[in-house]
């Protein structure tokens, strides 16, 4: 409660930071207590200490869509605000393999392989999303993408013409 009425009403975010950290101290994961603590860091655009509070976040949360979704967001601080892509895609891949048809996950992740040139990995993508592909229309579309993806960027124009045989056959 003290953490609360330095934030809110006295606007004093360092105190009521030092409280929370208190509050986590004595009672590992308090979820007030995280809460207000990465409230106060997104305030302040404490990045690192924003991803901190998501993990521990983690360590408490069961859920497997609640759990996505902090994969999520600490995904997009590590690759927005901290520039560290490796990291930003493996809690990416994190997300997905707890919510395999997350599509912010999903999204993130293209984004970030699109971004960084890495064309194998985002046709390994396609191929992965066609295992969970239930209609002919959206395996026709993820192996147009691959197609594209191997002819455009790679040259392998094999591997464009083989995906769109198996478009051809899906269809």
């Amino acid at each position: 409660r003290l953490a609360a009425l330095l934030e809110d009403t006295l606007h004093r975010d360092p105190q009521a930071v030092q409280c929370y950290e208190a509050v986590l101290a004595r009672v590992p994961g308090h979820p007030v207590a995280l809460s207000g603590l990465g409230r106060l860091h997104a305030k302040t655009q404490d990045w690192p200490a924003l991803v901190a509070v998501y993990d521990a976040e983690l360590a408490g949360v069961g859920d497997p869509r609640t759990r996505a979704e902090l994969h999520f967001r600490s995904a997009e601080i590590l690759d927005a605000r901290l520039h560290r892509t490796d990291e930003a895609l493996a809690r990416f891949r994190e997300a997905l393999q707890l919510v395999p048809r997350y599509l912010p996950a999903r999204q993130g992740l293209e984004r970030v392989l699109r971004r960084e040139q890495r064309w194998t990995e985002l046709i390994a993508l396609h191929e992965e999303e066609l295992l969970s592909i239930n209609s002919p229309a959206d395996g026709v579309a993820a192996l147009g993408r691959i197609a594209q993806e191997a002819e455009e960027h790679l040259g392998n124009l094999d591997l464009a013409a083989d995906a769109l045989r198996r478009a051809l056959d899906l269809s």
